[in-house]
């Protein structure tokens, strides 16, 4: 807590079970394959060399419920513990 207080971040190891590790690289990899749809999550592109590549995406946790889980269960009470604050995801 107090290295989070001086600097700003802290560096969390292995707070994550190889389970729910796993889970996470399902969750991003169907987030990374979801089709682009209007009025749903919001997908942005870089180009380098010619390719377009995925640099983020925003807006899909009302449309994946194992990521929403995730972010609810696990990585929201985390970053309240640490902001000692009620937080929410912004996009």
């Amino acid at each position: 807590m107090e290295t989070y207080q001086k600097n700003g971040y802290i560096i969390l190891k292995n707070i994550i079970s190889k389970n729910k590790q796993i889970d996470l690289l399902k969750y991003t990899n169907d987030i990374f394959n979801l089709p682009e749809t209007s009025g749903k999550w919001m997908k942005f592109y870089e180009t380098n060399n010619d390719n377009r590549l995925l640099s983020r995406v925003e807006y899909f946790l009302d449309f994946h419920n194992g990521l929403n889980n995730f972010e609810k269960e696990i990585i929201r009470p985390i970053a309240e513990r640490y902001m000692g604050e009620e937080v929410s995801l912004l996009k």
